[in-house]
């Protein structure tokens, strides 16, 4: 199944509605134990609570409310803290959060649309659609920020209603290329090749770099028998997206017709070694959305992710990581390597700081920190490291 993944909007609860709130708020102290466990607790109860229980608001309520509207001082706390719930991944604390705002101001409209996006994130899609449907309801004028609503159609395999839902949010939005690439991939689904064509090329108009664009055009014009078009597009998805399977497997076939047998054997390969990684790193992402404050399933889920070279993947993960804390030099050493392997020099250097207070009396930890500062040209601190390292023997 595509990837459909609903990106930013600008009137989402965190952006729209908290101008200046985040900013003025000072982090809250650490909270005691019990009080992390009444947060899973809350984060269960929200878990199991069926959104379509929630009181709805009175008619009209409302209609008039817009994404720069200023933030009610008595939703602050739970925005904010929900906020950083969502960001660190723990999206069952956060829809807590969102719960407990909605429970006393019924139908805010960005409470719904970002709970409406815990539960997408959650790939609890029917629980995201209900959400989603509410918050067009209660604010239709906003139909055009709500892509996320045919992603969920789409990933429920109820592709006729993404269709038409994806069409309503371009009457509004035109120029989004995901609700573009939506509504062809649905096009497709039911049977339309020449419009899914279509459309997928206006994507690329509007996104050329669009790699999962370029894959899904390749597969078509395959599949209508065009190899000779298909070809570009599947290596052009390749070369933007080297880990992702489909343009290998695309290229097996194509290379193959083509009489590129040594070409089509290597392309096989790394289609049946990419397929085999992305599985596992959607069990890493499983087990993170049951539990996001599991350092090993972080560590496993980063490793994964450099070994078919998908720096963007491994760059948003390395704060979940980092936020966590560790005090094991392993997880340290790991996170200043991924830092250098991302060409960030100077926050590896600064988390290998980090790392030296936690090596304590661990040879091959200084050895390591001895030989990253050599790489990076720090020929005094690599003269510290080795010090340590030769005082351990």
């Amino acid at each position: 199944m595509s990837r459909i993944i609903p990106i930013a909007w600008c009137g989402l609860l965190w952006l729209a509605t908290s101008a200046g709130v985040a900013a003025q708020q000072p982090a809250p102290p650490a909270k005691p134990a019990a009080a992390q466990v009444s947060l899973r607790e809350r984060a269960q109860a929200a878990l199991a609570r069926d959104p379509r229980s929630l009181a709805f608001a009175p008619e009209g309520r409302w209609s008039k409310w817009s994404p720069k509207d200023k933030l009610p001082d008595e939703l602050a706390g739970d925005v904010v803290a929900g906020k950083r719930a969502y960001t660190a991944g723990d999206y069952a604390a956060s829809l807590a959060y969102l719960y407990a705002l909605l429970d006393r101001e019924s139908e805010y409209p960005p409470a719904l649309y970002q709970a409406g996006i815990c539960y997408f994130r959650l790939r609890r899609y029917g629980d995201a659609a209900v959400l989603l449907e509410r918050f067009v309801h209660v604010v239709p004028q906003e139909i055009g920020a709500t892509q996320a609503l045919g992603h969920c159609y789409y990933s429920l395999g109820d592709y006729e209603r993404a269709r038409d839902h994806y069409g309503k949010v371009l009457a509004a939005s035109p120029s989004s290329p995901e609700a573009v690439r939506g509504l062809a991939l649905s096009e497709m689904r039911l049977g339309n090749s020449k419009r899914a064509t279509e459309l997928l090329n206006k994507v690329l108009e509007l996104r050329p770099d669009h790699a999962d664009a370029h894959a899904w055009l390749a597969q078509i014009l395959y599949d209508e028998g065009e190899t000779a078009a298909a070809l570009p597009h599947a290596e052009r998805a390749r070369d933007l997206e080297p880990w992702e399977p489909r343009p290998w497997f695309l290229l097996s076939h194509i290379y193959a017709e083509s009489d590129r047998q040594a070409d089509a054997d290597q392309a096989q390969q790394r289609f049946e070694s990419t397929s085999r990684i992305a599985q596992q790193i959607l069990q890493q992402q499983g087990l993170l959305l049951h539990d996001p404050a599991k350092v090993d399933t972080w560590r496993e889920l980063i490793a994964l992710q450099r070994s078919v070279g998908n720096r963007e993947e491994v760059r948003d993960a390395l704060p979940h990581l980092v936020a966590l804390g560790t005090s094991e030099p392993r997880t340290a050493l790991m996170i200043v390597d991924m830092y250098e392997w991302l060409g960030d020099k100077e926050r590896a250097k600064l988390t290998a700081r980090t790392a030296e207070i936690l090596a304590g009396a661990d040879k091959q930890s200084w050895l390591w920190l001895a030989d990253f500062y050599r790489r990076i040209g720090d020929a005094d601190s690599a003269k510290r490291a080795q010090a340590a390292a030769d005082a351990g023997k």
